[in-house]
């Protein structure tokens, strides 16, 4: 997601709880998991300040957060600007797939979490249904190889 949201064309200004957990991280000199496990409520309350700045602004922003549920997603609706328009990006992606990239980036030094709390997400994880719920319009994003595992 956050690869996905950094490299987006129009370089637009992204709500993340990610940078705040790495700030953390780096201040304190820890690692993102450490950092993740002792500041996560406050990295989403520092989120949730960004998207309240964002939301007043009749500008597009990605917010690059995993698994929102309906009832937050009803929420943000509310808050968002009338000439915004929700565009849910949501990635397709076997659990086999996000364990096995998981484990390369543990490997690799990069940011990582418990992986009980991927295998959780994955379990919980309802995404947006036409109908159900006011947006635009969703992406579904996939790969061919994903199906392949």
């Amino acid at each position: 997601k956050s690869s996905w949201a950094a490299n987006h064309p129009q370089k637009l200004p992204i709500a993340s709880s990610d940078s705040y957990i790495e700030k953390i991280a780096a201040k304190k000199k820890i690692s993102y998991e450490e950092a993740f496990k002792q500041n996560y409520d406050a990295a989403v309350e520092d989120m949730k300040k960004q998207v309240g700045k964002l939301t007043k602004k009749p500008k597009d922003f990605i917010w690059d957060q995993v698994n929102l549920k309906r009832e937050e997603r009803v929420q943000i609706h509310q808050r968002l600007d009338p000439t915004h328009r929700v565009v849910y990006v949501v990635f397709k992606v076997p659990l086999s797939e996000c364990l096995c990239r998981h484990s390369v980036r543990a490997r690799e030094g990069g940011r990582v979490v418990d992986e009980a709390r991927i295998r959780k997400l994955a379990e919980m994880t309802r995404f947006p249904e036409a109908g159900k719920e006011p947006f635009f319009k969703t992406i579904a994003l996939t790969h061919p190889d994903w199906g392949k595992k």
